[in-house]
């Protein structure tokens, strides 16, 4: 989205658009943030912000916690993201990961056999151990 110029800055009207309209819940009501924002009874705000990148074609989501409860105050955010892919870039994606796949799966069954062998040689070693033991006693 284009940025518009006010007083020699470059501003989005609909962040403005969103601080007077009715998108802050407490307690299952619905508030109005310019007047009912934050108070003495607040313990807990979790903030979201939603982002996307026209010409990147990136989706986040930007999730901020602050814990007022205890002292000290704890915060901490969280930051999802997500690529939007054209048809190309599905594609070569689903490529990639199918042959990735297909390899890690060709490997994995190129090596059972081997860790079988071992496994097999391991408890035969430890049965005789054992046996040993047995015998001792």
């Amino acid at each position: 989205r284009k940025a518009y110029s006010f007083q020699g800055r470059s501003v989005f009207p609909d962040f403005a658009w969103a601080l007077g309209n009715a998108i802050v819940v407490r307690a299952g009501q619905l508030l109005t943030p310019s007047t009912q924002y934050l108070d003495s009874e607040t313990s807990d705000v979790r903030l979201l912000m939603a982002m996307y990148g026209v010409d990147s074609k990136v989706a986040g989501v930007l999730e901020v916690k602050v814990d007022f409860s205890r002292r000290p105050i704890q915060q901490s955010f969280t930051l999802r993201q997500v690529k939007v892919f054209n048809s190309g870039q599905l594609h070569e994606w689903l490529v990639i990961t199918a042959t990735t796949t297909a390899i890690s799966i060709a490997c994995f069954l190129l090596a059972l056999p081997a860790a079988i062998q071992e496994t097999a040689g391991l408890t035969r070693q430890w049965t005789r151990t054992l046996r040993r033991q047995a015998s001792r006693i």
